[in-house]
């Protein structure tokens, strides 16, 4: 379905979603940014990450190191990325790992977002890992279409903080 949508409707969804996230507390108040690179037609969050960049943030980016686990890298500005596991741009092997250091935000790619934040993902279980252990905010980034009342999951799922949209940010129920 996002396929579907044309060229200039995902430039318009895509910049409202990176100002919504811009002028959100969340953004404000991080220091840290950890995001990702979209495929598959995934949102583009470069507007939100090379603002980001211009107020001095640091911003990591998701590497796969294992079935299943990915850590976040900071990267200096994404010509720093490069295609990796399933083709997926990612930060190199030797490119600083965050460790958890306060104040950071993880933002959370998926097909579909229900109203708890839960989300279906690309069936990995990567997110889901990674924020099991984390400790900072989280936002689930989706066109507000994909939004849904209720996703199957399991105990090992993890909901998002916040949901943003093209319509502005949810806060889950």
């Amino acid at each position: 379905m996002r396929r579907n949508f044309s060229p200039e409707l995902r430039r318009e969804y895509d910049s409202r979603i990176c100002k919504a996230l811009i002028e959100s507390a969340s953004f404000r108040y991080s220091n840290i940014i950890l995001t990702y690179s979209p495929v598959n037609f995934e949102i583009d969050l470069s507007e939100m990450i090379c603002e980001a960049y211009r107020r001095g943030k640091r911003v990591a980016f998701p590497k796969c190191i294992a079935p299943g686990h990915m850590t976040f890298h900071f990267c200096k500005s994404t010509d720093e990325l490069s295609p990796g596991f399933k083709g997926i741009p990612e930060p190199s092997a030797d490119a600083p790992v965050y460790s958890g250091e306060p104040g950071a935000l993880c933002l959370v790619p998926g097909l579909v977002f229900d109203r708890s934040g839960y989300r279906i993902g690309y069936g990995g279980g990567y997110y889901d890992r990674f924020l099991s252990t984390f400790d900072g905010g989280s936002a689930g980034i989706i066109y507000k279409q994909f939004i849904v009342n209720r996703v199957s999951k399991s105990r090992f799922d993890r909901a998002v903080n916040a949901i943003v949209c093209e319509e502005g940010i949810i806060i889950p129920k």
